[in-house]
């Protein structure tokens, strides 16, 4: 054995536009995978946000709320997938996903996160590049 472990990678990310048929709007998602399940747990998370906001209907009026609401309504959905299945798929009892959101509108940008996830916000300020 050379000493390497064997790891599936536990982060998933998506990007979307245009969200939520506003042409004027991005998603962008990434998430992180805790603990022996965490690969599924970060997917399932992913969806569940997804799902979440595109369904929202605070969504046009007040996007840090339905932000709020799709990390709060996702927490659920995990907890009740524990409870419904007969055969767990989507194990979070002691794996787990943090994530960082963001929804972009025009020249707007609302974030969330859960756990220790960040984003980086950057802009470009001269298309001539230094040598």
């Amino acid at each position: 054995a050379d000493g390497s472990v064997e790891k599936i990678n536990q982060d998933c990310a998506c990007m979307l536009h245009p969200f939520a048929k506003d042409p004027r709007s991005a998603l962008f998602m990434v998430f992180d995978g805790h603990g022996r399940e965490g690969h599924t747990v970060a997917q399932e998370a992913m969806h569940s946000v997804y799902h979440e906001l595109e369904n929202s209907s605070s969504l046009l009026d007040d996007p840090s709320f339905a932000l709020v609401e799709a990390f709060e309504a996702t927490q659920d959905h995990l907890d009740m997938l524990l409870l419904q299945e007969e055969q767990i798929i989507v194990d979070a009892s002691e794996s787990g996903a943090c994530s960082v959101v963001a929804l972009m509108r025009g020249h707007e940008l609302w974030l969330g996160n859960a756990g220790d996830c960040r984003a980086v916000l950057a802009i470009k300020q001269s298309t001539v590049v230094p040598f």
